[in-house]
């Protein structure tokens, strides 16, 4: 019976098919982050699903002064 319960448990909690978002405190984020800049989005390609944006101010990590970052659908 224990057995079952644990297969059940770990089913339950492994199965996630919808992809939640995890909520993480800024404080967390910030630490395991490789890059944390301040900036503004200079352009938004809705097509595929990108936006370029223009860096003013590096916090943590070094990259070039504008990148494109990817957005996924929910």
């Amino acid at each position: 019976m224990k057995t079952l319960v644990l297969i059940v448990l770990f089913s339950a909690f492994t199965s996630n098919l919808k992809g939640k978002k995890k909520v993480v405190p800024y404080p967390v984020a910030i630490c395991k982050a490789d890059l944390v800049v301040v900036g503004e989005i200079a352009s938004v390609s809705s097509s595929v699903l990108e936006y370029d944006f223009q860096i003013t101010e590096f916090i943590k990590g070094k990259s070039e002064q504008k990148i494109t970052v990817a957005m996924w659908a929910d």
